[in-house]
């Protein structure tokens, strides 16, 4: 995929980061020399390649580095804590890791008492530059430290390796959203180059070599694997990469024509939203907004469209289906509050909770489950995981969904984020669904909560907008016509802000567990 982008589009630039651009071709160059730095490491095909990161060109690079020789590129994600990352590392047998020279990352990989230290190549927290050395580190135990000017050799040769479509490309944790540790996704080299075919032709709109797409979502996250770098390289974009997303520095991205491809998470549309207000910003170089891994409320896509005319492409997914399954119709006229169609290849059906095997009615509510090229061979390990997981052909998501009699799909909730009050399913995206409506909210998050009466009751967690206030009477009044008695939350909690997992998702877990203290 890089290299064909090199062969056609060698003059334009791969990406842009701080100060520095490099074209395709130069990222192919740099590609080579870190594939055959890591074979002179003694890293084979087949080999786990750990990278952990922030927001950083080295992502690409190493992906293609990885791949070139036939390694496993596994993301370690730098915001978990170190004896998360110590286990990720163990479970799946990492042997060499990539990361910046940021002290902070790499004594979270530090394991003093390991028999034989984990080398580590580490790049520059603000280069790519293969000429600009590493910023100045102490002695880390247990590591092995091989600087990035000193490990790319200029010249190198890469040994030529056979790639089967079936062989493993990468590990992807899952988000981990509903509680428990991440999973290791295994993907293959044909379920990301399917995948990336597949979200290419979705937007036929989108020229190759002239597009510049926004690499600002979590790097470590399934979303900078396959919608930013394969998506993004297989239409040899620019990718325009911030280290931490600036909706300042976006708008005027967007404002001169630099950035034409927004893929977003619904958070990072709240923070444009709240940046763009008393700014005169031209979107006529926009030619498509992207919004996925997490629900996106009716109530920022309307004022989105509102100020900018563009209406959002809602995209659903997940780790285990590389991840792109399911694209909205917005642009195309399509109903907005549809997730959307399946995509080329994909084949979607809803089967019934009661009798998994069996296809709901439409209309009915029941389990999403995903059959195509996308999906992943199973998880890391666990063939407990995959029985449950797989019946047949179909992956078993876990999401809950319904197809229309127009043949679009929606989207519900997460199953195990149903919450069952005296018998009565209520269904948390929904309620955040309306209360999102309310002026004074600026984030929510509705968690089922025990109930001596009921069994389980529907909690809202919310943040407001600045110098707002609500209270539970305010709330219910609001939602008396907008939701049914059984679904109006019985109890509010303000928070400053709502807690976060590693991939920019609210983390209902975290909520929970908060709110179960305070029942101790």
């Amino acid at each position: 995929m890089l290299e064909r982008a090199k062969q056609s589009h060698g003059r334009q630039i791969f990406t842009e980061f701080f100060d520095e651009r490099l074209s395709y071709a130069q990222a192919y160059e740099v590609v080579l020399r870190l594939a055959s730095a890591l074979e002179d490491l003694g890293i084979n095909k087949g080999d786990r390649v750990g990278y952990c990161i922030p927001n950083h060109p080295l992502l690409f690079v190493t992906l293609f580095a990885c791949w070139r020789i036939g390694a496993v590129a596994t993301a370690l994600n730098p915001a978990y804590p170190r004896e998360r990352l110590q286990r990720q590392m163990h479970d799946v047998g990492v042997k060499l890791v990539i990361s910046v020279d940021d002290v902070a990352i790499l004594e979270k990989l530090m394991d003093p008492a390991a028999a034989i230290p984990m080398h580590v190549i580490v790049c520059p927290l603000r280069s790519i530059d293969p000429e600009r050395d590493c910023a100045a580190l102490p002695v880390l135990p247990g590591l092995q430290l091989h600087l990035w000017m000193n490990a790319l050799r200029v010249g190198a040769v890469v040994n030529p390796v056979r790639i089967e479509p079936g062989d493993l490309a990468a590990l992807a944790f899952t988000g981990g959203t509903t509680g428990g540790d991440p999973k290791a996704v295994c993907l293959t080299h044909a379920n990301l180059s399917m995948n990336s075919q597949q979200m290419r032709c979705w937007f036929p709109r989108l020229q190759d070599g002239q597009e510049g797409l926004l690499a600002a979502a979590a790097f470590t996250h399934v979303s900078g694997l396959g919608p930013i770098n394969n998506f993004g390289v297989r239409m040899a974009a620019s990718l325009l990469v911030q280290q931490r997303f600036d909706p300042e520095l976006t708008l005027d991205w967007i404002d001169t024509g630099k950035l034409t491809v927004l893929c977003v998470v619904p958070t990072m549309l709240t923070a444009l939203l709240r940046a763009i207000e008393g700014r005169d910003i031209d979107w006529s170089a926009v030619k498509s907004v992207q919004s996925g891994a997490a629900p996106l409320t009716s109530e920022v896509r309307d004022r989105f469209r509102c100020l900018t005319g563009i209406e959002i492409v809602s995209l659903y997914g997940m780790t285990e289906t590389s991840p792109a399954t399911i694209y909205g119709t917005q642009d195309r006229g399509g109903d907005p509050l549809s997730t959307g169609v399946p995509l080329p290849g994909t084949r979607v059906e809803i089967r019934t909770l009661e009798a998994p095997e069996r296809r709901a009615p439409v209309g009915a509510v029941g389990e999403i489950c995903v059959a195509g090229p996308q999906v992943m061979s199973g998880y890391w390990k666990r063939p407990d995981l995959n029985r449950q997981c797989f019946l047949g052909e179909f992956f078993r998501t876990g999401d809950l969904g319904y197809l229309s009699a127009e043949g679009l799909f929606y989207v519900v909730d997460r199953l195990k984020d149903v919450i069952i009050a005296g018998g009565y399913n209520i269904y948390p995206s929904l309620v955040e669904q309306a209360i999102a409506h309310h002026p004074v909210i600026a984030e929510v998050a509705v968690v089922g909560m025990p109930d001596v009466y009921r069994g389980e009751t529907a909690v809202a967690c919310v943040a407001l907008r600045a110098n707002a206030s609500l209270t539970l009477d305010d709330l219910r009044g609001f939602l008396r016509d907008k939701l049914s008695p059984m679904e109006v939350p019985t109890a509010l909690h303000v928070f400053q802000s709502l807690p976060r997992t590693a991939a920019g998702k609210v983390s209902k877990a975290e909520l929970h567990s908060t709110l179960m203290k305070t029942l101790e």
